[in-house]
C-alpha cells in the first residue's frame, strides 16, 4: 500500500502551489542553477523532489525536499528509487583511469563496474582511489577484468561529460549516465587525435531500427558534413564506407558489407573498428564476430584530420556510450591470438598468469606482482619485468569460481561518470550511502556521485517500477 504521508506532502505541495502560484514560481527561480536536483520514487508510483539526508532508526530516512520548511521521515521500506542531475563538476581525471568490471551475479550478463586510479594490485586485491568514496579495496577473485583507461593523444573513454564534445546545437545530443543521446537528426564530435592505425569501439543502442554514422579522421568537428572525413554507416541490414574528399572530392560509396544478424530484440550492439588509415582498411566487428573489412579507394586522405563524429540520421534516439579509442598495432585480435602460445609454467594459483594487454595491440603473458609509482611489476616465464602504467591496455584475470551474491536489501547505484555498484543498503549518513559487497567489503559513499539509484533490487516485482527510473 502507498505510504500515506508521501502522498499528504505531494497533496499539500500542490495546493500550496496553487494557493500562492506566484511565490511558488519564484522560489524554483531563486534555486541555484548548479545545485543537484534530485528526486525519489516510492512504491505507489508516487514521487517527490527531495534528497536523502540520515537514517534516523533501522526502518526510517530523513528526507528534505524545497517544498518542505522542517525535514520529513520516511519508511525505507517505500522507498525504491532516487535520480539526480548532480553537481557541476571541475574534478582533475587522472592521466591514467582503472576501469574494473566484477564477475556478474546469478542471472546477470554484467558485474559492477568500477573506475578510480589504481593505487595498488596484488594476488589478492585491488586498491581503486576515488573521489566518492576515497581508496576502495576490491577482492581480486571477484573481478572480471581491469583495463586502463588513457588520456594520452590517441586515447580516449568515455563519454564523461557534454562539454567533452562539440554539439549540432545545445539540445541536439544530450549526456546521461555515461551515454551520449541523440534528439534529432544531428552529430556531435572530438578532435580525439586518432592515430593514423587506431582501434574505436563503443556500444549503440536504438529505438526502431539503427541509423548510425561514424566519421573517421574527420578535418571538421562542428560539422554534420566534414569536407574530408571516412565515414562508416551502420544500418539494419548493412555497414558502408564512404569516403568524403580525396580523388574526387565528394562524398562517395567504395564499400559496403552485410550484417546478417542484428540484434533486434534487445536494439543493442558492440562496434568495434580496427582502422588503418594508411591503407585506407577498416575492419567492422560486431557482438565480436567479424563482419568484414571496408575498403577505400582513397587510403591515407591528405587533409584528413584526427577527429571523431557520430551523426544520427533518425530523428528517434539513437544512445552511444562505453566508447574506448586507443592506437592500434595493426594486428586484429583474432590474429594475435593465433600467433600467442600461452607458455607453460608453474606457478600456485595466487599467481597464475594473465594476459596483460599493451596499448599498442601487443599482449604479454605474466603474473601481476604489484603496482607502485606508475609502473606495473610483472612475472614472465622468463624474467620480473616493469612496464609503464601507462602503456598496458587491460588485464585478463583467470576464471574463478567466486561470484557475489544477491543480499536482502541490496541496491544499485549508477555513477554520473559511468559504471555502477551494487552492495547492501545499511544506513544512510550525512548524505552519504553506508553499504556492505563481498566484492569490496564496507563501502561509504557520497550520494552525488549517483546519476540514480534502484533500492531493493533483490525484489524482483520491482523490475517494473525500476525500469522508469533512469
Amino acid at each position: 500500500m502507498p505510504n500515506k504521508f508521501i502522498q499528504y506532502i505531494i497533496l499539500g505541495i500542490a495546493l500550496a502551489n496553487l494557493a500562492h502560484p506566484a511565490k511558488a514560481r519564484a522560489e524554483e527561480n531563486e534555486a541555484p542553477a548548479d545545485k543537484p536536483i534530485s528526486k525519489l520514487y516510492f512504491k505507489g508510483r508516487d514521487s517527490l523532489d527531495a534528497s536523502l539526508k540520515n537514517s534516523t532508526d533501522e526502518q526510517s530516512l530523513a528526507i528534505e525536499s524545497p517544498h518542505l520548511k522542517l525535514p520529513a521521515n520516511i519508511l525505507k521500506s517505500e522507498l525504491i528509487g532516487m535520480s539526480s542531475t548532480g553537481p557541476a563538476s571541475d574534478r582533475q581525471i587522472p592521466n591514467n583511469i582503472a576501469r574494473v568490471v566484477c564477475k556478474p551475479r546469478f542471472l546477470e550478463q554484467q558485474g559492477d563496474v568500477l573506475q578510480g586510479e589504481l593505487i595498488g594490485l596484488s594476488a589478492s586485491e585491488i586498491v581503486l582511489k576515488t573521489w566518492y568514496a576515497g581508496e576502495v579495496t576490491i577482492q581480486r577473485s571477484m573481478v572480471d577484468s581491469l583495463d586502463i583507461l588513457n588520456k594520452g593523444n590517441g586515447s580516449y573513454y568515455g563519454p564523461n561529460k557534454l562539454s567533452e564534445w562539440v554539439n549540432s546545437s545545445p539540445k541536439s545530443w544530450t549526456f546521461s549516465n555515461g551515454t551520449l543521446i541523440s534528439n534529432e537528426a544531428a552529430h556531435i564530435g572530438q578532435d580525439i587525435g586518432l592515430r593514423d592505425k587506431a582501434y574505436i569501439s563503443f556500444m549503440m543502442e536504438w529505438t526502431n531500427s539503427p541509423s548510425l554514422e561514424v566519421h573517421l579522421y574527420a578535418n571538421e568537428i562542428n560539422t554534420n558534413h566534414p569536407s574530408h572525413s571516412y565515414v562508416i554507416s551502420i544500418m539494419s541490414s548493412q555497414v558502408r564506407l564512404q569516403v568524403k574528399g580525396g580523388k574526387a572530392n565528394n562524398a562517395h560509396m567504395t564499400s559496403f558489407l552485410k550484417w546478417d544478424n542484428p540484434n533486434t530484440q534487445g536494439k543493442k550492439a558492440h562496434i568495434e573498428i580496427y582502422a588503418n588509415k594508411e591503407n585506407g582498411d577498416f575492419t567492422v566487428v560486431i557482438d565480436g564476430k567479424r563482419v568484414g573489412m571496408l575498403r577505400s579507394n582513397n587510403p591515407n586522405l591528405a587533409k584528413a584530420k584526427k577527429g571523431l563524429i557520430f551523426a544520427s540520421s533518425d530523428s528517434k534516439p539513437m544512445r552511444v556510450s562505453n566508447i574506448n579509442v586507443r592506437p592500434w598495432n595493426g594486428m586484429e585480435k583474432s590474429a594475435i591470438n593465433e600467433l600467442i602460445t600461452p607458455p607453460t609454467f608453474e606457478q600456485d594459483e595466487e599467481t597464475a598468469p594473465h594476459q596483460i594487454k599493451l596499448r599498442n595491440g601487443d599482449s604479454i603473458r605474466g603474473s601481476v606482482v604489484a603496482v607502485k609509482d606508475g609502473f606495473i611489476s610483472l612475472k614472465t616465464q622468463f624474467a620480473e619485468i616493469e612496464v609503464p602504467a601507462d602503456r598496458v591496455s587491460s588485464i585478463e584475470f583467470d576464471s574463478q569460481a567466486d561470484a557475489p551474491i544477491w543480499q536482502a536489501n541490496d541496491l544499485r547505484a549508477w555513477f554520473h561518470e559511468g559504471g555502477f555498484i551494487t552492495m547492501r543498503f545499511d544506513r544512510l549518513e550525512d548524505g552519504k550511502i553506508i553499504g556492505y559487497s563481498q566484492s569490496y567489503g564496507e563501502l561509504t559513499i557520497d550520494i552525488e556521485a549517483f546519476s540514480h539509484i534502484h533500492f531493493q533490487v533483490d525484489n524482483q516485482s520491482l523490475d517494473p517500477l525500476h525500469s522508469r527510473i533512469r
